[in-house]
């Protein structure tokens, strides 16, 4: 798997390799996103959609679920010698993952290390006077690496960077680091710049079936679930629900719940659990309008 066409490392046309030749994938499911980014360690699925090159090879189809870890887990099917476009093929799949133009290096893993971001094709460190503890946790989730346990120019010996150092600041960070950049004038040596240490965590990849997004905490945000193919958000529950999705994230007990005005295009369900139910999965799920509770 690799992705190509791309201005940063977590962006790019999906190609995977078949028989020693690398082809492309057909831009017919969005779900594959979330395997593409999850098998290259890029965080979180952002952006997908379709790109259009001159295509002369095998095409694909890839259908998946949304809860595989890497496209090898999808059902990968031949295609003819064209997705459906044609001789100029515009529906060749473009992933965009969180972690597109980031990354920490230096680490024992991908969740700890120096910081450097990519910025006009070049790979360069930012000084650590950037880098505050809401900046470190918006880098951390970003790359699917769960909250900051440390941050600052000498949190571990992560070793020095190649020379280049950005003077920009940073602004704490949404979907994407590089719409963060913003010029500044920081000066600072390459023993100075910014490292950080992240969980090595995962909430998706470890809870199947539920996760919590939005969060400020780490069990505190608004709750989806995985239902018929898709993640969708809770309208109505009952009293009970609230523990049972605490339980099952290894969160202890529900301590308060409060609605959630989202614009964000997902399906809504309602859950109705009983007191016993020790899972969402034992809960009665019930798909309700599609965007609208």
């Amino acid at each position: 798997l690799r992705l190509v066409d791309r201005q940063y490392s977590c962006q790019g046309r999906v190609e995977i390799l078949q028989n020693g030749t690398w082809e492309s994938v057909c831009f017919y499911y969005p779900s594959i996103s979330y395997a593409v980014c999850q098998e290259l360690g890029c965080g979180q699925s952002i952006n997908y959609n379709y790109y259009y090159v001159e295509w002369y090879n095998t095409a694909w189809t890839a259908s998946c679920t949304g809860l595989e870890k890497s496209m090898s887990q999808c059902t990968l099917s031949r295609q003819n010698q064209y997705c459906s476009g044609g001789y100029w093929d515009p529906t060749k799949s473009y992933v965009s993952c969180s972690a597109a133009g980031l990354r920490l290096v230096g680490g024992a893993n991908r969740c700890e290390g120096r910081m450097e971001v990519y910025k006009n094709g070049v790979w360069g460190e930012l000084c650590s006077s950037t880098v505050n503890r809401d900046i470190a946790d918006g880098i951390c989730r970003l790359l699917g690496c769960g909250w900051s346990l440390a941050y600052g120019s000498n949190v571990s010996a992560f070793g020095l960077g190649q020379g280049t150092i950005f003077p920009d600041n940073l602004s704490s960070p949404g979907n994407r680091i590089y719409d963060n950049l913003v010029y500044g004038t920081n000066n600072c040596s390459l023993s100075q710049t910014a490292a950080i240490i992240c969980e090595v965590f995962d909430f998706k990849a470890q809870h199947d079936m539920i996760h919590l997004v939005d969060r400020e905490m780490e069990c505190q945000g608004r709750v989806e679930i995985f239902n018929n193919g898709e993640w969708g958000t809770i309208c109505r529950s009952t009293s009970y629900m609230g523990n049972v999705a605490c339980r099952e994230l290894g969160c202890g007990y529900e301590i308060s719940s409060t609605r959630y005005n989202t614009p964000l295009p997902v399906p809504t369900l309602s859950v109705q659990c009983d007191i016993a139910a020790n899972n969402i999965s034992e809960c009665n799920v019930t798909p309700r309008n599609k965007y609208d509770c």
